[in-house]
C-alpha cells in the first residue's frame, strides 16, 4: 500500500485482490519449504545459513529482476521449475497487467506448489522428535 502514494497505479482494484491471493500462495509455499528444511536441522544457526543460501538463487531465478527468456536454456529450465517464478509472474499480471503466462496457469502452479510444500513440510516435521 506504500507504493500507491509513491505513484504506482494498479491496473484495477480487482488486481489488488488477485495480488493478495498470490501473496498468500507464495507465503504458504515458502512456509512449507521452511518447515521441510527446518525439520532436518538440530540448531537454528545451520538452518539460517542454509535457508538464506537457498532463497537467494530462488529470488534471482524467479524473473523478478530480469526476464528468464534472456537466460541460457539450462538455467531457464531451472527457473521454470522454481515456484516463485509463477508467483512473481502472477503478481506482475495482477498489478501491472502484463505477464508471460496466463494468470490461471500461474495460479494453478502456485496452488500445486503451496499444497506440495506444506504437505511435505508437515510430514517431515511430524517425524521430528520433540526436544
Amino acid at each position: 500500500m506504500l507504493a500507491i502514494p509513491l505513484g504506482f497505479r494498479p491496473v484495477s482494484l480487482w488486481g489488488i485482490v488477485v495480488a493478495v491471493l498470490f501473496l498468500v500462495l507464495i507465503a504458504a509455499t515458502f512456509i512449507g519449504l521452511g518447515l521441510a528444511m527446518a525439520s532436518q536441522f538440530k540448531d537454528t544457526q545451520g538452518y539460517n545459513l542454509i535457508i538464506n543460501f537457498a532463497l537467494f538463487p530462488l529470488a534471482f531465478l524467479s524473473g523478478a529482476f530480469f526476464p528468464l527468456s534472456n537466460l541460457p536454456l539450462p538455467v531457464r529450465v531451472v527457473g521454470y521449475l522454481n515456484p516463485l517464478t509463477y508467483g512473481v509472474d502472477g503478481l506482475r499480471g495482477a498489478l501491472v497487467g502484463f505477464s508471460e503466462r496466463a494468470l490461471l496457469v500461474d495460479f494453478g502452479a502456485m496452488v500445486v506448489a503451496a499444497a506440495l510444500t506444506v504437505v511435505v513440510g508437515a510430514a517431515l516435521l511430524r517425524r521430528v522428535e520433540p526436544v
